[in-house]
C-alpha cells in the first residue's frame, strides 16, 4: 500500500480527490514497479519507484496508461512543479500539462480479453465432390408384416402325391355286441376209441415212493409202475408137516399160483 514514506502529501490529497469522483475504488496498492497481474476489479496502483498511478483494474487489465504523480521524472530529474491530475469522463487520469516523459518499459502482457459476440454465418459454400461409397451397414430390424392381400383365384389341381408311410395302430376300439348265436353244427364222424395198456412194473427201493408216468399219447396210454419194495415181514409160525412133494406140485400147477412171495401187495392192488 501507500504511504507517507513514498507519497507526498499533494499526491495523497489528489488520491483522496480520485476517489470521490470514481465510480468504483477498492483498494489502493502500491509496489516496486508496474502491478502486473496483482490486484481485484476497483483496484488502483502506485508504482513508488516511477511515482506513476495505475488503474481502475478491469476484467481485462489495468485500465489506460499510467499517469505521472511524482515531483521527478523516471530518472529522478526534478519537475518545476507536480503534474495537475485530472480524471476522465471513463474514470482513468488524464495526462498531466507537464512536458511528455520518456517511454517507461513495455509491461507484462495482460490476460486474453473474453471471447467475441459470434459473426454472422457466411454464404453457403460449393458442393463438393461426392465421396467414396462408405461400407454397407447392419442389416435392419425386420418390418412389421403388412395386411393380408385378397385370396386370389384356385389354381389348378396338383398331381397326386406318393403313399405316404403307414401310420402306427391306433388304438383297440371298443368291444362290440356278441352276435345271435348261430345254428348247430353237423355232428362229426366218431374218432378212434382211446386205448390203456400197462407198460412196465419195476420194483422200488424200499422207502421210496411211487410212481406212474405214461409212455405212450393221450388216446393211447402206456403206464409204467415203480412200485416200492416193501420190508421184511417176521419171520410167521412153522406150518404142518406138508404132503407128499409130487401131489403138491401137481395141485400148483392146477391152479396158477404165483410162487414169488409178495409184502404188502396188497396195498397197491397189483400182482407182482
Amino acid at each position: 500500500m501507500a504511504d507517507k514514506n513514498s507519497l507526498t502529501l499533494a499526491q495523497i490529497a489528489a488520491l483522496v480527490k480520485l476517489a470521490k469522483k470514481v465510480d468504483q475504488f477498492n483498494n489502493l496498492l502500491s509496489g516496486n514497479g508496474p502491478p502486473g497481474e496483482m490486484g481485484t476489479n476497483g483496484d488502483w496502483y502506485v508504482d513508488v519507484l516511477t511515482k506513476r498511478l495505475y488503474g481502475p483494474k478491469t476484467e481485462t487489465g489495468w485500465a489506460g496508461a499510467p499517469v505521472a504523480i511524482g515531483t521527478s521524472d523516471e530518472s529522478g530529474t526534478p519537475r518545476p512543479t507536480a503534474p495537475r491530475t485530472a480524471v476522465n469522463a471513463d474514470g482513468t487520469l488524464a495526462a498531466g500539462s507537464g512536458a511528455t516523459g520518456p517511454q517507461g518499459p513495455q509491461g507484462e502482457q495482460g490476460p486474453a480479453g473474453p471471447t467475441g459476440a459470434t459473426g454472422a454465418t457466411g454464404a453457403t459454400g460449393a458442393t463438393g465432390a461426392t465421396g467414396a461409397t462408405g461400407p454397407q451397414g447392419p442389416a435392419g430390424a425386420d418390418g412389421a408384416d403388412g395386411a393380408d392381400g385378397a385370396d386370389g383365384a384356385t389354381g389348378p389341381q396338383g398331381p397326386q402325391g406318393a403313399t405316404g408311410a403307414q401310420g402306427p395302430q391306433g388304438n383297440t376300439g371298443l368291444t362290440g355286441a356278441t352276435g345271435a348265436a348261430g345254428a348247430d353244427g353237423a355232428d362229426g364222424a366218431d374218432g378212434a376209441a382211446a386205448t390203456i395198456a400197462v407198460g412196465t412194473v419195476t420194483t422200488g427201493a424200499a422207502g421210496s415212493s411211487a410212481s406212474v408216468s405214461n409212455a405212450g399219447t393221450s388216446a393211447a396210454a402206456v403206464f409204467n409202475f415203480t412200485i416200492p419194495r416193501g420190508a421184511t415181514g417176521a419171520t410167521g409160525p412153522q406150518g404142518p408137516a406138508g404132503s407128499d412133494a409130487s401131489s403138491v406140485g401137481a395141485n400148483r400147477a392146477d391152479y396158477g399160483l404165483v410162487t414169488e412171495s409178495v409184502n404188502s401187495s396188497s396195498d397197491y392192488g397189483v400182482l407182482t
